[in-house]
Protein backbone atom coordinates (compact mmCIF):
# COMPACT_ATOMS: atom_id res chain seq x y z
CA UNK A 1 0.00 0.00 0.00
CA UNK A 2 1.38 3.37 -1.00
CA UNK A 3 1.51 6.03 1.69
CA UNK A 4 0.61 9.63 1.00
CA UNK A 5 2.45 12.63 2.32
CA UNK A 6 0.47 15.43 3.78
CA UNK A 7 1.85 18.80 2.85
CA UNK A 8 1.27 21.75 5.10
CA UNK A 9 1.89 25.26 3.78
CA UNK A 10 3.28 27.12 6.76
CA UNK A 11 4.06 30.35 4.93
CA UNK A 12 6.31 32.96 6.50
CA UNK A 13 4.69 32.88 9.94
CA UNK A 14 5.04 29.13 10.33
CA UNK A 15 8.79 28.83 9.77
CA UNK A 16 9.36 28.52 13.50
CA UNK A 17 7.21 25.37 13.46
CA UNK A 18 9.42 23.83 10.79
CA UNK A 19 12.47 24.68 12.86
CA UNK A 20 10.83 23.19 15.94
CA UNK A 21 10.12 19.96 14.09
CA UNK A 22 13.72 19.80 12.85
CA UNK A 23 14.96 20.45 16.41
CA UNK A 24 12.67 17.75 17.78
CA UNK A 25 13.94 15.28 15.19
CA UNK A 26 17.53 16.07 16.12
CA UNK A 27 16.76 15.86 19.83
CA UNK A 28 15.10 12.47 19.52
CA UNK A 29 17.77 11.13 17.22
CA UNK A 30 17.34 9.26 13.99
CA UNK A 31 15.61 5.93 13.50
CA UNK A 32 17.38 3.18 11.62
CA UNK A 33 17.94 -0.46 12.20
CA UNK A 34 16.43 -3.60 10.76
CA UNK A 35 13.71 -3.87 13.41
CA UNK A 36 12.25 -0.49 12.55
CA UNK A 37 8.54 -0.28 11.78
CA UNK A 38 7.75 1.33 8.42
CA UNK A 39 7.18 5.09 8.61
CA UNK A 40 3.71 6.45 9.14
CA UNK A 41 2.54 9.67 7.54
CA UNK A 42 1.49 12.44 9.92
CA UNK A 43 -2.27 12.43 10.28
CA UNK A 44 -2.68 8.81 9.20
CA UNK A 45 -4.17 6.55 11.85
CA UNK A 46 -2.05 3.55 12.76
CA UNK A 47 -3.93 1.02 14.93
CA UNK A 48 -0.74 -0.36 16.42
CA UNK A 49 -1.34 -2.68 19.34
CA UNK A 50 0.40 -1.76 22.56
CA UNK A 51 3.22 -4.07 23.46
CA UNK A 52 5.51 -4.23 26.42
CA UNK A 53 8.51 -3.39 24.29
CA UNK A 54 9.55 -0.13 22.69
CA UNK A 55 9.50 0.09 18.93
CA UNK A 56 11.14 2.74 16.80
CA UNK A 57 8.16 3.65 14.61
CA UNK A 58 8.77 6.77 12.58
CA UNK A 59 6.52 9.75 12.02
CA UNK A 60 7.11 11.73 8.87
CA UNK A 61 6.19 15.39 8.47
CA UNK A 62 6.61 17.45 5.33
CA UNK A 63 6.64 21.21 5.54
CA UNK A 64 6.65 23.64 2.67
CA UNK A 65 8.01 27.15 3.07
CA UNK A 66 8.31 29.88 0.45
CA UNK A 67 11.29 28.25 -1.26
CA UNK A 68 12.02 24.86 0.24
CA UNK A 69 10.36 21.59 1.14
CA UNK A 70 11.71 19.75 4.19
CA UNK A 71 10.88 16.16 5.14
CA UNK A 72 11.63 15.13 8.68
CA UNK A 73 11.43 11.63 10.12
CA UNK A 74 11.51 11.34 13.90
CA UNK A 75 11.26 8.20 16.01
CA UNK A 76 8.22 7.64 18.18
CA UNK A 77 7.67 5.19 20.98
CA UNK A 78 4.90 2.68 21.54
CA UNK A 79 4.07 2.58 25.22
CA UNK A 80 2.16 -0.09 27.10
CA UNK A 81 -0.49 1.15 29.46
CA UNK A 82 -1.51 -1.27 32.16
CA UNK A 83 -4.83 -0.67 33.83
CA UNK A 84 -5.51 -2.24 37.17
CA UNK A 85 -8.90 -3.85 37.07
CA UNK A 86 -11.04 -4.16 40.19
CA UNK A 87 -10.90 -7.55 41.90
CA UNK A 88 -12.62 -10.34 39.99
CA UNK A 89 -16.16 -10.26 41.35
CA UNK A 90 -16.51 -14.05 41.11
CA UNK A 91 -13.21 -15.06 42.73
CA UNK A 92 -12.88 -15.75 46.43
CA UNK A 93 -9.78 -16.25 48.50
CA UNK A 94 -9.37 -19.50 50.42
CA UNK A 95 -11.42 -19.72 53.61
CA UNK A 96 -9.71 -18.18 56.60
CA UNK A 97 -9.42 -20.67 59.42
CA UNK A 98 -8.67 -20.74 63.13
CA UNK A 99 -9.58 -17.95 65.52
CA UNK A 100 -9.70 -15.40 62.71
CA UNK A 101 -12.23 -17.47 60.73
CA UNK A 102 -14.31 -18.01 63.88
CA UNK A 103 -14.37 -14.25 64.52
CA UNK A 104 -15.53 -13.60 60.94
CA UNK A 105 -18.27 -16.22 61.33
CA UNK A 106 -19.45 -14.63 64.60
CA UNK A 107 -19.86 -11.23 62.93
CA UNK A 108 -21.72 -12.70 59.94
CA UNK A 109 -24.08 -14.60 62.26
CA UNK A 110 -24.79 -11.43 64.24
CA UNK A 111 -25.53 -9.49 61.04
CA UNK A 112 -27.80 -12.27 59.71
CA UNK A 113 -29.77 -12.55 62.95
CA UNK A 114 -30.06 -8.80 63.49
CA UNK A 115 -28.24 -8.99 66.83
CA UNK A 116 -26.79 -5.85 68.32
CA UNK A 117 -23.16 -5.48 67.32
CA UNK A 118 -20.56 -4.47 69.94
CA UNK A 119 -19.37 -1.20 68.35
CA UNK A 120 -21.38 1.86 67.38
CA UNK A 121 -19.43 2.13 64.14
CA UNK A 122 -20.60 -1.33 63.00
CA UNK A 123 -22.98 -1.06 60.06
CA UNK A 124 -21.84 2.46 59.20
CA UNK A 125 -20.92 3.53 55.67
CA UNK A 126 -17.50 2.46 54.47
CA UNK A 127 -16.25 5.26 52.23
CA UNK A 128 -13.58 3.30 50.30
CA UNK A 129 -11.21 6.30 50.54
CA UNK A 130 -8.27 4.03 49.85
CA UNK A 131 -9.88 2.94 46.56
CA UNK A 132 -9.03 -0.72 47.19
CA UNK A 133 -12.55 -1.99 46.46
CA UNK A 134 -14.52 -1.65 43.22
CA UNK A 135 -15.91 1.89 43.01
CA UNK A 136 -19.57 2.48 43.91
CA UNK A 137 -21.65 5.40 45.14
CA UNK A 138 -21.23 6.52 48.74
CA UNK A 139 -23.29 4.33 51.02
CA UNK A 140 -22.90 1.17 48.93
CA UNK A 141 -20.51 -0.48 51.40
CA UNK A 142 -21.02 -1.06 55.16
CA UNK A 143 -18.24 -1.93 57.58
CA UNK A 144 -18.23 -4.22 60.59
CA UNK A 145 -15.61 -4.87 63.26
CA UNK A 146 -14.09 -8.34 63.53
CA UNK A 147 -12.78 -8.79 67.07
CA UNK A 148 -8.99 -8.66 67.37
CA UNK A 149 -7.78 -10.61 70.43
CA UNK A 150 -5.69 -8.52 72.81
CA UNK A 151 -6.54 -5.21 71.15
CA UNK A 152 -7.61 -2.44 73.54
CA UNK A 153 -9.81 -0.90 70.81
CA UNK A 154 -11.63 -2.09 67.68
CA UNK A 155 -8.38 -3.42 66.25
CA UNK A 156 -7.51 -3.63 62.56
CA UNK A 157 -9.85 -6.38 61.36
CA UNK A 158 -13.01 -5.50 59.43
CA UNK A 159 -15.65 -6.95 57.16
CA UNK A 160 -16.91 -4.67 54.40
CA UNK A 161 -20.14 -5.75 52.75
CA UNK A 162 -21.63 -4.27 49.56
CA UNK A 163 -25.32 -3.83 48.82
CA UNK A 164 -25.22 -6.83 46.46
CA UNK A 165 -23.77 -9.01 49.24
CA UNK A 166 -20.14 -9.04 48.13
CA UNK A 167 -18.04 -9.43 51.27
CA UNK A 168 -14.45 -8.29 51.79
CA UNK A 169 -12.17 -8.88 54.76
CA UNK A 170 -9.19 -6.83 55.87
CA UNK A 171 -6.90 -7.68 58.78
CA UNK A 172 -4.67 -4.63 58.28
CA UNK A 173 -7.15 -1.75 58.65
CA UNK A 174 -8.06 -1.21 54.98
CA UNK A 175 -4.55 -1.52 53.52
CA UNK A 176 -5.55 -4.69 51.67
CA UNK A 177 -8.74 -6.69 51.21
CA UNK A 178 -9.61 -10.27 50.39
CA UNK A 179 -12.98 -11.15 48.93
CA UNK A 180 -14.53 -13.95 50.94
CA UNK A 181 -17.54 -16.18 50.42
CA UNK A 182 -19.76 -15.55 53.44
CA UNK A 183 -21.38 -18.98 53.01
CA UNK A 184 -18.03 -20.55 53.96
CA UNK A 185 -18.45 -19.04 57.47
CA UNK A 186 -22.14 -19.67 58.12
Amino acid sequence: MRSRRRRVDLGGSGRWLGAAIVGLALLLGGGGGEDETPPQTLGQFNPTESTDSTSAAATEATTTTDRTETTITAPTTTTTTTTTEPPDEDRYGPPIGGEEGDAIAAVLRAIDSGDRLPYGEDGQTFQNREGELPPHQLGYYREYTVETPGSPDRGARRLVIGEAGETYYTNDHYTSFERIDPDEYR
